[in-house]
């Protein structure tokens, strides 16, 4: 091949001689090389024959190794970056030495070395390539990169993140912003250690949206986008969200505010956003964040979200009080805080302005006072959860919101009686449950059984009087019906088979006597049968019971039982709980006892039971109590303890030095109040609580409506809560 250059300064002809295995490097390097020479003069090749067979492999194939020589804007490239090196292009431009000379005086290429060159170029030029693709990667991230780890510890997403005291210009502008149109008080804003203070400077020289801050200039989309991206992180500091949150659900990233939410699909196939949803306009409209270690305060801040309707915190710790900002809420539709430590009295407000609400919970908190008379102007209110509060009030308070659907007041400090004006007009209550009120009453009010669609009622643990109505028409609605812990008397009517539709049925705790109704067997559907503590007449345990094959639970303590316990109790193959406590049954504890599939509670204390205790009770696998004190029986229960690590029981009680077992509580003879009634209040046992009420206030069908997959994938999601 020949390279000759026009008008070159130094050279006008090079004559190179070499196999065509290197022409490919030979003629890129030369080019490059005597382009730089040039400056921006142009350059011709000019190829002639040469006949290298003599130095060619003759398994070597020219066409696959061939390549097209660089361009003119290429070699501009390449000659810019080498003319910065210590050595001459012409130096570069000597490939030969005098070992490599020909005895014709011709240049001989010799193949291993053109190919070494070949390779060390590849390298360099591909080391080349990296290093301009990573600078330029980080040349273009540096200023995120600064943002998100420039901080180091001081992440201001972490819990030790503390601002910096010396203000920027930035943040400045947007504490002086916040300040002037009183997004926040100037005495927080001022606090470096306070959520409003870290929120503004993240939001200034942290966050990767760098939203200009408003000015009298800005729209109001841009004012809001800022304020509301900004409350929100008021809210992640506030709530312990650097440290204490069990997930972050995207807060605080780089997103925009209305990706801030992780996807969950529930068990009926609808998807919901943990986290944050917006409107159309983009505009925060849906807080879900049940369960997640929320701690601290609600900040007052929350209430600039002003298309707020949808707020689910429970299962959380926050305490405080609800903020008086949130009245600014007009939209409000659906409000839950329950079991957290929210205080003080319930806003008066908010029967004046939400009056689009439908769900209010506030139940598991320590609420008090009142309940403000403007909530009689709820007139969209379909639940109402205020149980386990401090409020001491009437319930006629709420006599005025007939449209109710749920209402759970239990376990406050209401007062009034119960009597045949209560909740007379709810024709659309669902469930009712009063319970553990204190309240009084002379009967019971049977109007509320013609309710048409009521389906739960708790009257337990009152003061209520009076005896057992007789049932005169059929209701196929009811499903639970407990009066526990009252003082009714008479006995219990067998028209009681009229509620052919009841699940669970507690009459335990009071002073109902005569014997159970055989009709109770022609309740097919019933599961639940507590008659516990009733001086009912003695007698053994009524066979018709045999009947009652779907029952799980059955309490009969404490109702003058006697003779044995008969063996037809192992038909009932769905028994969970067995109760027979404090009565006076003989004989031996039947072992088909232990075969029973389901059996997890058996409390069998507190009788005359008497012989060996049979074996087996390896059999019982679900097994989790297991009550025999008080009792005259004798045996070994050593085979569980043998086998302790594969079993679930969590509690034996036994007479101590007549059952054999190492890992056993025992009851000696004079310990009268050894395992009594107040040991099971202290473990919790709370077999008792088996409807799953609040499962139906707030189920998926109530709160849901159908969710579009094009709204997911669009940040809009149906709000909602799985219980």
């Amino acid at each position: 091949y020949s390279i000759k250059s026009i008008n070159h300064p130094v050279s006008n002809y090079f004559k190179l001689c070499h196999t065509s295995r290197t022409n490919s490097i030979i003629e890129f390097q030369l080019r490059f090389l005597l382009y730089s020479a040039n400056g921006k003069e142009d350059i011709q090749i000019m190829s002639f024959p040469y006949d290298a067979a003599d130095n060619r492999d003759d398994d070597y194939d020219d066409d696959k190794h061939s390549s097209s020589l660089p361009s003119v804007e290429e070699a501009s490239m390449y000659a810019g970056r080498i003319l910065k090196t210590r050595s001459t292009p012409m130096e570069r431009a000597k490939l030969t030495t005098d070992n490599h000379q020909r005895k014709d005086g011709a240049l001989l290429a010799d193949k291993r070395y053109y190919g070494d060159r070949r390779k060390r170029c590849y390298v360099r030029c591909l080391v080349i390539v990296l290093v301009m693709v990573l600078g330029g990667i980080i040349i273009s991230l540096y200023p995120k990169l600064s943002k998100r780890w420039g901080a180091g510890k001081n992440n201001p997403t972490s819990g030790s993140f503390r601002p910096s005291s010396h203000l920027s210009e930035r943040l400045k502008q947007t504490v002086g912003f916040l300040d002037d149109y009183s997004y926040s008080s100037a005495e927080a804003l001022k606090d470096p250690t306070s959520a409003q203070f870290m929120a503004a400077a993240w939001i200034s020289d942290y966050d990767l949206i760098q939203y200009p801050v408003p000015t009298v200039a800005s729209t109001g989309m841009d004012i809001a986008q800022f304020i509301e991206r900004y409350v929100m992180a008021v809210f992640f500091y506030s709530t312990g969200g650097p440290k204490d949150w069990t997930d972050r659900h995207k807060f605080m990233s780089e997103e925009h505010l209305c990706a801030w939410f992780t996807s969950k699909n529930l068990n009926d196939g609808e998807v919901v956003a943990i986290g944050l949803s917006c409107d159309n306009d983009l505009r925060v409209e849906e807080i879900l964040m049940p369960k997640n270690k929320l701690v601290g305060s609600l900040p007052t801040e929350m209430g600039h979200l002003e298309k707020m309707h949808f707020l689910d915190l429970k299962d959380n710790q926050l305490e405080g009080s609800i903020p008086d900002e949130l009245e600014r809420w007009t939209s409000m539709e659906f409000f839950d805080v329950r079991r957290n430590g929210l205080a003080g009295p319930i806003p008066n407000w908010i029967g004046q302005n939400w009056k689009s609400l439908k769900e209010l919970a506030l139940a598991q908190n320590f609420f008090s006072g009142t309940i403000p008379a403007s909530m009689e102007g709820l007139h969209e209110l379909r639940t109402l959860s205020l149980s386990d509060n401090e409020i001491e009030d009437s319930i006629s308070k709420l006599y005025g919101l007939t449209q109710l659907e749920y209402l759970y007041l239990d376990d406050n400090m209401f007062t009034g009686k119960v009597d045949s004006f209560t909740m007379r007009d709810f024709d659309d209550l669902v469930q009712f449950d009063i319970s553990s009120c204190n309240l009084e009453g002379d009967n019971f009010p049977t109007d509320i059984l013609t309710h048409p669609k009521l389906e739960v009622i708790d009257f337990s643990d009152n003061n209520i009087k009076g005896t057992f109505p007789e049932i005169l028409f059929d209701n196929k609605i009811l499903r639970y019906l407990s009066l526990a812990g009252n003082d009714f008397t008479g006995t219990l009517p067998g028209s009681i088979d009229s509620f052919y539709g009841l699940h669970h049925l507690d009459i335990s705790g009071n002073n109902i006597k005569g014997t159970l109704p055989m009709a109770l067997s022609k309740m097919h559907k019933l599961m639940y049968l507590f008659a516990g503590e009733n001086p009912f007449d003695a007698g053994p345990l009524p066979e018709f019971l045999s009947k009652m094959t779907l029952l799980r639970e059955l309490c009969m303590s404490g109702t003058n039982r006697n003779g044995i316990l008969p063996d037809w109790i192992s038909e009932m193959k769905e028994l969970v709980l067995l109760d027979v406590s404090y009565n006076r049954i003989e004989g031996n504890v039947p072992e088909s006892l232990w075969e029973l599939p389901e059996l997890s509670y058996l409390l069998l204390h507190r009788n005359k039971f008497s012989g060996d205790l049979p074996s087996g009770v390896g059999k019982a696998s679900n097994m989790k109590l297991l009550l025999l004190d008080k009792n005259d029986i004798s045996g070994d229960l050593q085979e569980y303890c043998d086998k302790n690590a594969g079993h679930q029981i969590s509690k034996i009680i036994a007479d101590c030095g007549e059952i054999s077992c190492e890992c056993c509580d025992c009851c000696s003879d004079h310990e009268h109040s050894c395992n009594d009634d107040v040991l099971f209040t202290n473990l919790d046992f709370n077999w008792e609580h088996n409807y799953t009420r609040v499962a139906y206030a707030f189920s998926p069908e109530i709160l849901f409506g159908p969710v579009d997959s094009d709204q997911v994938d669009n940040l809009k999601t149906v709000g909602g809560v799985h219980l």
